[in-house]
């Protein structure tokens, strides 16, 4: 199942290298009137956000697949539903890297969180990563500078304990 859930990861790369494909063959054939400037040159700037935009998608639709809705729960590190939520937290973790780093603070951010559950307002202002999503609530005017994961380790790491996260409206949040 992780095999197939990281092939489609990686089939988010397919549309741009076909941008690239169309790209070198227009580089070659045409040009745009009589500047030096080709279509694939053109062109060719769209690869990343393509990128950036089909991964958030299958990311979304990953989560949906293979966690469902987070609920506020204690569970045993050896379990099936532990081993869900250890994938997507490394899959998330990847996308913050390659592509979450450029979009904190933006619409789009606001946007996916929401598409992934989280319930956050949009004049709420989210200078950080949200994990665990359908149990974080951020109200009104909030302020979130720290990453926010809704979970801790029980004694000897062998139980997972996630429970939900409010921030009313107007809260700051600068750190645990």
């Amino acid at each position: 199942m992780i095999f197939v859930l990281i092939l489609l990861l990686l089939a988010s790369f397919i549309p741009s290298i076909l941008l690239v494909c169309i790209t070198n063959k227009l580089q070659t054939s045409h040009q745009l009137g009589n500047s030096p400037l080709t279509w694939g040159v053109v062109l060719l700037p769209l690869g990343v956000p393509l990128v950036a935009f089909v991964f958030s998608t299958m990311l979304i639709a990953m989560k949906w697949m293979v966690v469902g809705r987070y609920r506020s729960t204690e569970m045993a590190t050896p379990s099936i539903t532990y081993l869900q939520r250890w994938f997507m937290d490394r899959v998330m973790h990847l996308w913050e890297f390659w592509i979450g780093r450029f979009l904190v603070e933006t619409k789009f951010a606001y946007m996916f969180y929401h598409l992934m559950g989280a319930d956050i307002h949009p004049s709420a202002r989210l200078n950080t990563f949200v994990r665990e999503f359908d149990l974080v609530t951020i109200g009104a005017e909030a302020s979130v500078s720290y990453s926010i994961r809704c979970r801790k380790f029980g004694p000897l790491d062998q139980l997972f304990d996630c429970g939900p996260l409010r921030l009313r409206r107007a809260a700051t949040s600068r750190g645990w």
